[in-house]
């Protein structure tokens, strides 16, 4: 269990936090991070996401995706055959996890949590 001082603030911070994609560190660390319960989306600052995005690209490297332009995302890729559903981007992408405390404590995001399928309608 992680202990976190409370303190007036009107966020919960448990402290920086290191940026990890997979396995490998994205070289972000003392990352400041609020949780919010109110809100449905993880936003990172510019060096985070640039990290973040630059990880997955390494990653993809040699996967059958292609990076494609899409009107409605900054990035977006395509496999051979459409995603169905967020379950087939476990086997392409990686989690993001976010190390807190020197690695004592972490939270760990599944792509299925942070990948968006978007249909293109004709």
């Amino acid at each position: 269990m992680q202990f976190s001082y409370f303190s007036t603030s009107k966020h919960y911070s448990p402290g920086p936090a290191e940026l990890v994609y997979g396995t490998k560190s994205t070289s972000v660390k003392g990352l400041i991070t609020i949780f919010d319960s109110g809100s449905s989306y993880t936003y990172f600052n510019l060096q985070a996401y640039q990290a973040f995005i630059s990880s997955i690209r390494k990653d993809l490297n040699g996967k059958p995706l292609k990076a494609v332009d899409d009107e409605t995302l900054p990035v977006c890729w395509k496999g051979k055959k459409p995603f169905k559903s967020l379950q087939d981007v476990k086997k392409y992408f990686s989690p993001v996890i976010l190390n807190f405390n020197g690695k004592k404590a972490k939270l760990v995001i599944p792509p299925e949590a942070y990948m968006i399928i978007t249909v293109r309608i004709a």
